[in-house]
């Protein structure tokens, strides 16, 4: 995590003030200094409610309509599904934990494609690590409800 930390507030008229350089900033500034490892924190002004995730998610949104397809709608739908169980706390870590193997296995594949002439070996690396993180993931949820089952079987005897 960085530990470059930079406070932004928005005010009621939805504008985003960076504290560090008094001076307000859009979605896309925003979104470049976290690019350049920022740990952003927004803050709604009058409520002092943590706006952060909020925030986030509206430049992931926004990036999505200006065509980077990074969330599929099959995927944006089971995230509305998952708001109405217990499981976001289990979907949080999983989503974290793939996103850390993923991240990890990414730069290793940057490193290659800078250093290598041979391309082929480099995207047959990814997908070997795609499958294996795939069959990871199953495996994880597998668990993770098996351990959900035998709770709820022992909860009701």
């Amino acid at each position: 995590m960085s530990n470059k930390s930079l406070l932004i507030k928005k005010y009621p008229n939805r504008r985003l003030y960076n504290t560090a350089t008094s001076s307000y900033v859009t979605l896309d500034d925003i979104a470049q200094l976290i690019k350049r490892d920022y740990n952003i924190e927004v803050v709604d002004v009058k409520t002092g409610k943590d706006l952060t995730k909020f925030i986030l998610a509206q430049i992931v949104l926004e990036q999505q309509q200006n065509g980077y397809e990074l969330l599929p709608i099959e995927f944006l739908k089971q995230l509305i599904k998952l708001q109405d169980n217990n499981m976001g706390k289990i979907f949080n870590d999983y989503i974290k934990l793939s996103m850390e193997y993923f991240i990890k296995h990414y730069s290793y594949i940057e490193h290659l494609t800078k250093s290598s002439t041979d391309q082929k070996y480099v995207f047959d690396y990814w997908n070997r690590n795609i499958n294996m993180m795939n069959q990871r993931n199953i495996n994880f949820m597998q668990i993770a409800l098996s351990a959900i089952n035998v709770f709820n079987i022992n909860k009701n005897k």
